[in-house]
């Protein structure tokens, strides 16, 4: 009898084991009631790609390890991470085989794909993601995520180390109709064709960004990106490369602060390489661009876009080579189509083009139509008074220096100069948004996530002494859950893996 009974409570203990060790071994993924599965740890975060929703090709959020337990009687619709994870798991600041995600030097494969996409909630509670590396090169669609849809990710911040083929970002590699809202991301990425022969095949396009390669219909606001952008430097091969993303079309972009360095052929900028039927509102690009044509300080090439309230600064690089209809500007590189454009400063530094046989403007270069009031720029550093490379004679003769711009103000008249209409911009928290410092001092802007500019125009960005642009407090009480999670450890026979 008490050998039977024995028997039995092994049996009993072994399959509530195998259970548990199945399911993540957890008895609420939902701690806080919000409706968001919690990702405790790089297992989970990788366990999503694995939870598609059944009858469905995507991603919905709704179970973890096959498991909605906790979860509302309305079900689960999305993720949130409870607290900061590192891929450097062995902590030894080094990339290797000592790393869980090491995946034979690959590195972090992203979640998702175009049959499979992501397309709900990830938040991050103001938690950071540490360390992703990605060597996957000659691939598509590298990031974070793969493919996202109709999806909103927040609130967190992400340090990475990606090397990829085209059409990638830091986090998401094409995305649709999804919203990015309080990030924070220092990004290094470059376009890798894995040996293809470009000099005999005609080879695609680099479409690479600090955040997301190419986007449709998205909204971008309150971001903070530092990126490293490169594209591949092979022959024949395009780049639309851009701090934040590569091509982007429709859509909004709003409060955006970007520094960083760009490097490949055409269509470079310090937003975005290409954009194409967009509104733009609030957006710093302080950037080195580096390019042989379509080169410009916000967009590399553009079509039908709003830009207002931009302030560009950093330098438009030719160490690539011009070829002879090269095309750049402080602003916009190559312009196809209307563009209008207000409350814009740009203290870009522009190459030298004796005889003019290029089309380098101090705005915009190669120009087809555009609508601009209420521009300034610097033009020693522009080193030229005519707004588009395309038409000297378009726009109002520019007569302002740095100098002029430094000691100008909303209040002070400097050489004819004074930001009348800056004054009046505000930003989403209904504060002035242009800052007027002292009379040595460029014009700054105040984001959401803190100021940012270059106030003494060497090209460089300010150190921010705002809050960081994933500061937002998330509406999760993770804290509070994670001490009920302790206790509810001490259950007996509830296991926890690892």
């Amino acid at each position: 009898m008490i050998t039977n009974f024995r028997f039995t409570m092994a049996m009993v203990l072994m399959t509530t084991m195998a259970f548990s060790a199945q399911a993540s071994q957890r008895i609420d993924y939902d701690l806080d009631d919000n409706g968001l599965i919690e990702i405790e740890d790089l297992q989970d975060l990788n366990e999503i790609r694995n939870n598609k929703t059944a009858g469905t090709f995507e991603l919905r959020g709704e179970t973890l390890y096959g498991v909605s337990d906790g979860c509302p009687i309305a079900g689960c619709t999305g993720y949130e991470l409870v607290t900061d994870l590192n891929f450097d798991t062995n902590g030894n600041e080094a990339f290797d085989d000592g790393d869980s995600y090491w995946n034979e030097g690959k590195g972090w494969d992203p979640i998702g794909s175009e049959g499979q996409k992501y397309v709900t909630e990830f938040h991050g509670n103001g938690h950071t993601l540490h360390n992703l590396t990605i060597r996957r090169p000659g691939d598509r669609f590298v990031g974070l995520f793969s493919f996202s849809e109709l999806a909103y990710l927040h609130d967190f911040k992400l340090t990475a180390d990606i090397v990829s083929g085209s059409n990638s970002g830091g986090i998401v590699g094409m995305s649709r109709q999804t919203t990015f809202e309080n990030l924070n991301l220092d990004v290094v990425i470059s376009a890798d064709k894995n040996g293809e022969d470009c000099n005999v095949n005609i080879c695609g396009s680099d479409v690479i960004g600090g955040m997301v390669g190419i986007g449709f219909d998205n909204i971008f606001k309150q971001l903070v990106v530092k990126a490293l952008v490169t594209g591949a430097n092979v022959p024949n091969v395009a780049g639309v490369l851009g701090g934040l993303a590569g091509d982007i079309t429709g859509g909004s972009i709003n409060e955006i602060a970007i520094q960083g360095i760009v490097t490949g052929s055409e269509d470079i900028g310090g937003l975005a390489g290409y954009v194409n039927g967009t509104t733009i509102n609030s957006v710093v690009a302080i950037t080195e661009l580096n390019g042989s044509s379509s080169v410009g300080g916000l967009i590399g090439r553009a079509a039908d876009l709003t830009l207002s309230n931009i302030l560009v600064s950093g330098s438009v690089n030719t160490g690539l080579g011009l070829t002879r209809y090269a095309s750049g500007g402080g602003l916009i590189g190559l312009a196809d189509s209307g563009v209008i454009a207000s409350s814009v400063m740009s203290l870009v530094k522009l190459p030298s083009d004796p005889g003019n046989v290029h089309y380098i403007g101090a705005l915009m270069g190669n120009v087809s139509t555009a609508t601009v009031s209420n521009v300034v720029w610097a033009r020693d550093l522009s080193l030229r008074e005519y707004m588009f490379g395309s038409d000297h004679s378009a726009g109002p003769g520019q007569t302002f220096d740095l100098v002029d711009i430094k000691c100008a103000s909303d209040t002070e008249n400097c050489n004819g100069l004074q930001f009348n209409d800056f004054s009046d911009q505000l930003n989403s928290f209904g504060q002035p948004l242009w800052k007027f410092g002292s009379n040595d001092e460029a014009p700054v802007m105040v984001l959401a996530m803190g100021t940012f500019g270059d106030k003494d125009g060497n090209g460089i960005m300010d150190d921010n002494s705002g809050r960081s642009g994933s500061a937002k407090a998330g509406d999760s009480s993770s804290g509070l859950g994670g001490v009920v999670y302790l206790l509810l450890l001490l259950v007996p026979f509830v296991f926890r893996r690892r």
